[in-house]
């Protein structure tokens, strides 16, 4: 019998999970982006201690392992020229929501949509939802810190995240909360620059969701290992499961998609969305609108092409009277921008429904693909102060016209 060398093998003597060589791995070379990048292999472990197992391993023998869930990421945090880790099924469990403590403990592999579903039965929801909930992992989500439309209100996963199970380098097996001690090895960590008086970097971007390097801001405020694994796309350690926070359903909600003949109107259409504390306020410019135009005709009266932007704003209350109030503060601001609110879903399934809209932007661009239009996916997770939007999309299309 012939065995390969341990810079030739995929796995350790004693790995029960499934080991897929390069020939074979040609699905993992890729995210939803356009970068590709063929692997060494791929493998699925079995369970967490199958994992350190492997961890262990690899650590000894210098190999790289990159972490991957459904592969739904653009940027490409999730291909390499590494041994593909894919947390499979079996690391999929969901719990059974906790309404007395709104938190819910689930694997790392378990669906976003599905978590979200679980919680709803119960009352509850998970606010930072992507559009690709459907289809992303929680560890994902936590990987890359994901928001998704509602963090003009609730912000990114990162608030929700109320204790992690994780693997690190070293194949140690850690539960950590954000009471937890630090980290020794991550002592090291240090910032020159001044201190602000929340002991965060005084320099530091103050926006809502920031997906750009270590959240070192959060952790030299708190020394939380939680605030820096969350968006460390596993290069600190591997997610294992979550405890994740819950919250209410709101008793009310509308969900009103706003016309705009100018971009110079989103800024005030957003501030008033801000005011009535709106959980979500989603753009779409007008490529997208031409795009999209076949697929979402049937959600409006009038052809969305003659406008220059379309604001989706979710607006929530306690009471149907009050949201009522909320629109029409809406509609006497939008009629001021030279805005006009298109239609207003007040029913859970009209509001899901006319979320389809946003959903199907992905499906979209493919779809175009078939028409011979390509998609130049080289901006991922931009955030812009809502009074530079339209400077913003102005130079983007200056840039797509060059």
């Amino acid at each position: 019998m012939v065995h390969r060398s341990a810079s030739k093998r995929l796995s350790p003597a004693g790995f029960r999970g499934a080991v897929i060589e390069a020939e074979r791995a040609a699905s993992y070379a890729r995210g939803e982006g356009a970068l590709v990048i063929p692997p060494e292999g791929a493998v699925r472990p079995a369970d967490p201690d199958d994992l350190a197992l492997l961890v262990r391993w690899a650590a000894e023998n210098r190999r790289p392992l990159v972490p991957r869930g459904a592969g739904t990421g653009i940027p490409g945090g999730n291909i390499g020229k590494g041994i593909i880790v894919h947390l499979a099924e079996s690391f999929g469990r969901i719990g059974a929501p906790d309404i007395d403590s709104r938190t819910i403990e689930v694997g790392a592999s378990a669906v976003a949509g599905e978590v979200d579903r679980a919680a709803r039965a119960a009352g509850l929801f998970l606010p930072p939802l992507p559009s690709s909930a459907d289809r992303c992992t929680i560890g994902g989500m936590i990987a890359n810190n994901a928001a998704g439309a509602r963090s003009l209100r609730y912000g990114a996963i990162r608030e929700w995240v109320e204790a992690l199970d994780v693997i690190l380098a070293t194949g140690d097996r850690l539960f950590v909360t954000p009471t937890s001690a630090p980290l020794p090895h991550l002592a090291r960590f240090r910032w020159t620059a001044e201190i602000g008086p929340d002991g965060s970097p005084a320099s530091w971007p103050r926006v809502r969701k920031n997906s750009s390097g270590y959240a070192l801001d959060r952790y030299l405020a708190t020394r939380s290992p939680v605030h820096i694994f969350v968006g460390s796309e596993g290069t600190l350690a591997f997610v294992v499961a979550a405890r994740l926070r819950l919250q209410p359903l709101p008793p009310a909600r509308a969900l009103a998609a706003v016309a705009l003949s100018a971009l110079e109107g989103i800024p005030r259409v957003a501030e008033a969305a801000m005011e009535l504390g709106a959980a979500a306020c989603e753009l779409f410019g007008q490529r997208f609108l031409r795009l999209a135009a076949p697929q979402v005709a049937s959600h409006f009266a009038v052809p969305l092409q003659q406008y220059a932007a379309v604001l989706l704003i979710e607006l929530e209350a306690g009471d149907a009277h009050t949201i009522d109030d909320h629109i029409d503060s809406l509609r006497r601001v939008s009629s001021e921008t030279d805005a006009a609110v298109l239609r207003v879903a007040t029913t859970s399934e009209d509001v899901e429904r006319l979320w389809e809209f946003r959903h199907a932007a992905s499906p979209t661009i493919t779809a175009a693909l078939e028409r011979g239009v390509v998609p130049l996916r080289f901006i991922e997770d931009s955030v812009v102060p809502a009074d530079r939007v339209p400077d913003y999309l102005h130079g983007v299309q200056r840039l797509l016209a060059e």
